[in-house]
């Protein structure tokens, strides 16, 4: 997406700013990137690297309609209240014809990856979810999402170890 040279980019959930220095070496100079973040603190470090930055959340974004060409949403959409509402707001700041990129862990998709990981370590606590998830989402239900609000829609899973074999495993991509 990046090589399609975006002029204006909004990461939400924007971090320690790691995507806005990416995409500012690949981008064009003179492109708009802005994180938006709903912690102070780490907006203010984003502003320190360079970038304008915003404390907001995704479902009530500050800007006006058709702001940006892209929006990134890296492993964010799960921690938000209302991943529909985020969603809607992300159209919104959309101008006619952008792209969003996002990622998203697929429940249950991960739920089993965990318990892999703590059967094959035998560290138990790596059964536990993290609590900041508070919208998992699987992919069926992203896609649900993202069909109304989106013209195209092009979601992508990890292959599930045996789901050649096993036939409902397939079904949880």
């Amino acid at each position: 997406l990046a090589l399609e040279g975006p002029r204006s980019v909004l990461d939400l959930g924007a971090g320690d700013g790691r995507y806005l220095e990416l995409l500012a070496l690949v981008l064009p100079s003179g492109a708009r990137l802005v994180g938006c973040e709903i912690s102070l603190l780490r907006a203010r470090r984003i502003r320190a690297k360079g970038f304008p930055a915003v404390v907001a959340q995704s479902e009530a974004l500050p800007f006006k309609a058709g702001a940006f060409d892209l929006v990134s949403f890296m492993e964010v959409i799960e921690h938000t209240q209302s991943p529909a509402a985020s969603l809607d707001e992300t159209v919104r700041v959309l101008r006619p014809g952008g792209r969003l990129a996002l990622t998203t862990p697929n429940y249950p998709m991960k739920r089993l990856f965990d318990l892999r990981a703590a059967v094959h370590q035998r560290r138990w606590a790596r059964l536990k979810d993290d609590p900041t998830h508070i919208s998992p989402l699987s992919a069926g239900r992203l896609e649900r999402l993202l069909r109304p609000r989106f013209a195209r829609a092009h979601i992508e899973g990890t292959a599930i170890p045996g789901e050649g074999h096993i036939r409902w495993l397939g079904r949880l991509r």
